[in-house]
């Protein structure tokens, strides 16, 4: 059911096509609405993951918490309204153990929510009850950043060779979430000013990436490079 909201349904973050206007004027309001039309706004996207994990049986609660980047909610010590928002949905497969989700969010795999909405307090309603809980965190290695390279230097100091970049968990959510919904030319663009960034003379090319259409996969970037003058 997740993998079918990411890769179905269509949103405004994730087709330009798709607007508030659009919604509206294809009478896009329920659930049902969604699946047969198979777009909607991104809670539209969040209650139709919903509708059809209830359907089949699995227990399911809508998540309203804090968002790190801006502030420290606490029930106890910041009990304001302004300072949570609903983050996403929580699924319980195996009795008492909660997964926190985002279907919406295509960069986001299942299980996982954002950085910024991890180790957070939330409420989790379901229905006309509601429980506290504390969303889980990716363990660090499941965040795996790893770079591997095949360089040679010529005589006059130019280096060549190839890079191999993976990332995982986090890490490609961050990236992943800069490169979605661009095109082929822009996402080259993007990876490129990284890389200059860092080192400005850096020629880039045959820059392949893959695993940006599947949240479940890591993100791969794959390219040649060539860097003038890098040695004496």
């Amino acid at each position: 059911i997740h993998r079918f909201i990411q890769t179905r349904i269509r949103t405004p973050q994730s087709d330009d096509l798709i607007t508030a206007e659009s919604l509206d004027e294809n009478d896009v309001e329920t659930p049902t609405d969604v699946l047969k039309k198979q777009m909607g706004s991104a809670i539209q996207a969040d209650f139709l993951f919903a509708a059809l994990t209830k359907a089949a049986g699995v227990d399911v609660k809508v998540v309203i918490g804090g968002d790190r980047r801006e502030n420290f909610f606490s029930r106890t010590k910041y009990p304001f309204s302004d300072f949570v928002s609903m983050i996403g949905l929580a699924v319980n497969t195996e009795g008492s153990m909660w997964k926190f989700i985002d279907p919406c969010d295509k960069t986001v795999p299942f299980g996982v929510l954002p950085w910024y909405r991890e180790g957070v307090e939330a409420m989790a309603v379901g229905g006309t009850q509601f429980t506290w809980l504390k969303t889980t965190m990716n363990s660090a290695a499941a965040n795996k950043s790893q770079r591997s390279g095949n360089f040679t230097i010529n005589a006059d100091g130019t280096l060549e060779g190839d890079i191999r970049m993976e990332f995982s968990g986090q890490e490609a959510v961050i990236r992943k979430s800069r490169l979605f919904g661009k095109s082929p030319t822009e996402r080259e663009e993007i990876v490129k000013a990284e890389i200059q960034s860092k080192l400005s003379t850096a020629e880039i090319s045959m820059l392949s990436i893959s695993g940006l259409e599947n949240s479940g996969e890591p993100l791969l970037l794959t390219m040649k490079i060539r860097i003038p003058s890098y040695a004496q």
